[in-house]
């Protein structure tokens, strides 16, 4: 994939959730040219803890207006709604996009896999973490690209980050999301 200033970028971010709560988990998704001009938002949203994450993405990206546009999709981690997981790989294979995870920190397996041991379907919801591959350092993040090498996921992150250390599809996407459930945006993605 040849990074391009004109590269459309997807970034989804989740919106803040009642940790008891049985609402749905609202999710948007900002698409940006490059990392400075946002075109696009799109929302969905999915079950807390569940297992819908992948299938809710592809459908919303897919029947999308801007789908033939968007190139490389973005995810602010690989579980969005508690622990409800991305196939990362599936989401590759479904929109025919590649796909990053993009994370500040590198997650704590440890505790992460003891946390899955006490949820529903918390062994499949392991897998999927495991099939997304090796966290990597990519610039002043980690993450998993899915269909993008790693030289690639970083020329990319660093083409679309434009203030502090966050890609701005993300960034943007944590502000709708945050400001559409709460009333007014808060916190960083």
């Amino acid at each position: 994939m040849h990074i391009s200033p004109g590269l459309k970028v997807l970034g989804f971010d989740d919106g803040p959730f009642r940790r008891g709560g049985s609402e749905p988990v609202q999710v948007v998704g900002a698409l940006y040219r490059g990392g400075d001009f946002l075109e696009g938002v799109l929302c969905t949203s999915i079950t807390r803890d569940g297992d819908d994450a992948t299938e809710r993405l592809i459908a919303v990206v897919t029947g999308s207006r801007f789908y033939p546009q968007i190139h490389v999709l973005l995810l602010n981690g690989l579980t969005l709604g508690g622990f409800n997981v991305v196939d990362l790989p599936g989401l590759y294979r479904g929109t025919g996009l590649p796909v990053v995870a993009v994370m500040r920190r590198e997650p704590d397996f440890v505790a992460l896999k003891a946390a899955l041991d006490k949820v529903p379907n918390g062994s499949a919801k392991w897998e999927r973490i495991q099939a997304a591959g090796p966290v990597r350092k990519l610039n002043d993040l980690f993450g998993q690209p899915c269909g993008l090498s790693e030289s690639e996921a970083r020329a990319l992150l660093a083409q679309i980050t434009r203030r502090g250390k966050y890609p701005e599809p993300l960034r943007v996407a944590h502000l709708i999301a945050s400001g559409l459930v709460t009333g007014e945006s808060h916190g960083r993605p």
